[in-house]
């Protein structure tokens, strides 16, 4: 079979549609993406025991990669796409792990798939993980393929919001005076870059919002910064460690107070996909392996930064992020 025609009907099965004006090996790409997927169920699966025991990470690896070539002995345009010698197709079976689609079995390091079932998302929405045959008639209905999920409204608003870190974790959090660090900087919710890597984001003055703010602190050792959360009390200011995700949404946090909020970008590819500048990797590691997972990779498995989407998915995705105080807006290109 020709590799357009091949495609087509790998994509009809998954449910993947090509986009106005999308070129061949975008379509491609996106269809082996989700298509790789449902054949890391059927690996999972094929262990003798009708999948009661799971494959090890090793075993579904070398099958992914053998599935990957044969992919690619199809449509050779799309080696580089999966990683020098296949290896980034981890990248599938490590997502599927992720957002509890493979669950780890009763046996050490052995991986299965788990029965179909709903995961709450944001706005009124919910993924559906676990093993089901697309093709068959009692596939579940109204679902709308979102990279390696499956998502439909659910008319129920069941998302429950973590919250943020320092709400949580306020009973362990370990403070100590401010003075055992020596000279902070402190970090500037004003500015316009989003990113507490770059180094014109500190500044000698705090900005305080509820009493907390966020500094960082030379370490002995001349290493990197360290980054810490603040805490104004009646006479004193205290300080705790934190780690770099917890600094930034902290960051995140103070940005939105200040009317600058950190904004993701997305622009309409047609009436039923959109291209997201995705903050991949800013994000608590739940919502994270979520936003990942709704999307597809655009220049290559391991991409994490331009996605794909479904425009259906948007609200889901705006509740995501919404929950680190990240904004997002369209824009005109990519």
């Amino acid at each position: 079979m020709p590799s357009r025609e091949f495609f087509e009907q790998i994509a009809n099965d998954c449910g993947v549609f090509r986009y106005r004006n999308e070129e061949l090996p975008s379509f491609y790409s996106r269809t082996a993406y989700t298509a790789a997927k449902h054949w890391t169920h059927a690996i999972c699966l094929d262990d003798g025991v009708g999948g009661k025991v799971g494959i090890t990470k090793q075993a579904i690896n070398s099958r992914l990669k053998k599935w990957s070539r044969d992919i690619c002995d199809v449509v050779p345009s799309l080696r580089g796409w999966f990683g020098e010698d296949f290896e980034d197709i981890s990248a599938v079976y490590n997502e599927l792990i992720d957002v509890n689609d493979l669950q780890e079995s009763d046996f050490d390091e052995h991986f299965r798939v788990v029965p179909v079932n709903p995961v709450a998302l944001p706005n009124g929405f919910e993924a559906l993980v676990g093993f089901y045959d697309p093709t068959s008639a009692s596939a579940p209905k109204r679902l709308i393929t979102c990279g390696l999920l499956d998502i439909r409204s659910s008319g129920v608003a069941s998302w429950v919001s973590a919250g943020h870190w320092w709400d949580r974790d306020a009973d362990i959090i370990q403070w100590t005076s401010s003075k055992n660090y020596g000279e902070l900087l402190y970090a500037d919710p004003g500015r316009q870059r989003w990113s507490i890597r770059e180094s014109d984001v500190w500044h000698d003055a705090p900005t305080w919002v509820d009493g907390l703010t966020l500094a960082s602190a030379d370490a002995p050792d001349g290493a990197e910064r360290i980054l810490l959360i603040v805490e104004k009390g009646r006479t004193s200011i205290s300080v705790s460690p934190i780690s770099w995700r917890q600094a930034e949404e902290l960051f995140f946090y103070l940005r939105a107070d200040v009317g600058r909020p950190a904004i993701a970008a997305y622009t309409r590819l047609d009436d039923k996909h959109i291209k997201i500048a995705a903050p991949n990797g800013y994000l608590p590691e739940y919502q994270n392996c979520l936003l990942d997972a709704l999307t597809w990779p655009v220049s290559s498995i391991k991409d994490r930064l331009m996605r794909i989407a479904r425009a259906e998915s948007l609200p889901v995705i705006e509740g995501l992020l919404s929950d680190v105080c990240i904004s997002i807006r369209e824009t005109g290109k990519l």
